[in-house]
């Protein structure tokens, strides 16, 4: 998987940067999915905030 081989990113606007990279032909769909997963969790807050 893409993400695996990369560092992690420090903020949100680097993992957006990472997803723009990628090419719908360079990825399958769970790999797809599963690098945003990987880069959510990364990004977000260990707890959410409640409103």
């Amino acid at each position: 998987m893409a993400s695996s081989q990369d560092p992690q990113p420090a903020n949100a606007d680097e993992a957006l940067e990472r997803l723009a990279r990628f090419s719908p032909r360079e990825l399958t769909m769970e790999d797809l999915l599963q690098t945003v997963a990987d880069l959510t969790k990364t990004v977000m807050p260990a707890t959410p905030k409640r409103r």
